[in-house]
């Protein structure tokens, strides 16, 4: 009768060690079966319930931080807007294939209006190294 009731006295204890660590059956197999060593094995078992907090905790830590990149690049996009581009005092007009040279801005846009250059007819863009549509422009 005393070695049952100081192995049930085991056994509980197993069983109390291991429902803390998430770790039931465990806790009642390992005890049953060796008592007393049963639990000091349950001691060394991994504490599931404390994995699981740390492991939710790590994914809110990381929903965070995903959270903050993107308000920190939004912040950046609105402080830097891109630069606007530039036009050159003058441009180099193309018409029919044919080079005009060099013109104002005021002097194609008056050229635009009478009808002397069409927005089919071509100006030389240095950022971009190419012919592009007075359209555009």
């Amino acid at each position: 009768m005393g070695l049952f009731l100081f192995w049930l006295i085991f056994l509980i204890a197993g069983i109390l060690i291991g429902a803390q660590k998430g770790q039931l059956v465990s806790g009642i197999v390992w005890p049953f079966l060796f008592g007393p060593l049963g639990v000091i094995i349950v001691l060394c078992l991994p504490n599931k319930v404390a994995e699981a907090k740390e492991e939710a905790r790590n994914l809110q830590v990381q929903r965070q931080l995903l959270m903050q990149q993107q308000q920190l690049e939004e912040l950046r996009r609105l402080n830097n807007p891109p630069p606007e581009k530039k036009q050159p005092a003058r441009l180099r007009i193309a018409k029919n294939g044919q080079d005009m040279g060099e013109m104002s801005i005021g002097m194609v846009l008056t050229m635009l209006k009478n009808k002397q250059l069409s927005g089919e007819d071509l100006y030389f863009d240095p950022e971009t190294n190419e012919w592009l549509p007075l359209e555009g422009l």
